[in-house]
């Protein structure tokens, strides 16, 4: 974000220019996704629920004197996960109403991304992309509770406070790669053959490898073969030419 000021010397006129740069909204709607649980009461990984955890196990007598006590989290929490009508950044007055960045989120998650409910109301008539603009700061803000709380769990683990799993901080928790390969068998039966639904071996009478199923099929002269085999001296399958230009048009033609 940045803000370009202008003054025109002969008119003496200032002009204010605020430029901000955001990132792509379908990434924002998968963030925001991922957040969900973490700011869902109902979740299990709601924060307060993460919060009561390590308050439980690693008591503040124990915490490394780096870290604020606990309720230094809770409260860092609430200020930017917990929903009500103050603003956590601004207000933004139309002919409507005013409307907080709260409401603007709320109406872009729910509005736009997860049920497609009409919060026309609650935005007091701003439209998606200021919305989108009130989400982004806020889920910024979330994630940025989000990481240091990762960051105080593991430094807990790591000065023995805490134990927990290592498979924990290294099991995969998102998709990298786009392409995917995976060694299969496939076969193949008459039309109407019952599909196994389990892991028995197949029945031979019924079911036979895929490429024993389609070999003869392959090796089967197709109908252009077929022509050329009438109409030349060669093999169907050695391309050298020997046909006309007028043979050659009837051929397209019959394509």
């Amino acid at each position: 974000m940045n803000v370009t000021v202008t003054h025109d010397h002969r008119t003496n006129e200032t002009t204010y220019l605020l430029r901000e740069e955001f990132p792509e909204e379908e990434l924002l709607e998968s963030l925001a996704a991922r957040l969900r649980p973490l700011t869902l009461p109902s979740e299990e990984l709601h924060y307060t629920k993460v919060l009561d955890s390590i308050a439980a196990l690693a008591p503040d007598s124990q915490f490394p004197e780096c870290f604020e006590p606990i309720e230094h989290w809770r409260k860092m929490w609430a200020g930017v996960a917990t929903r009500d009508e103050s603003a956590q950044a601004y207000f933004i007055s139309t002919d409507k109403g005013v409307a907080s960045d709260q409401d603007l989120m709320y109406a872009w998650y729910y509005g736009d991304v997860v049920h497609a409910d009409d919060k026309e109301a609650e935005s007091k008539g701003l439209g998606v992309r200021e919305r989108y603009k009130a989400a982004v700061g806020i889920v910024t803000r979330i994630v940025e509770c989000t990481d240091l709380t990762l960051y105080l769990v593991r430094s807990l683990v790591d000065e023995g406070v805490l134990t927990l799993d290592p498979e924990l901080f290294e099991r995969e928790v998102v998709v990298t790669g786009t392409v995917f390969e995976t060694p299969v068998k496939a076969y193949a039966s008459e039309v109407g053959s019952p599909l196994p639904m389990d892991d028995a071996p197949l029945d031979p009478e019924v079911w036979q490898p895929m490429h024993d199923a389609v070999a003869p099929q392959l090796d089967a002269p197709s109908s252009c073969e077929t022509w050329w085999q009438t109409h030349t001296r060669r093999p169907s399958r050695d391309w050298t030419w020997g046909i006309t230009q007028q043979e050659l048009a009837q051929l397209l033609e019959t394509d």
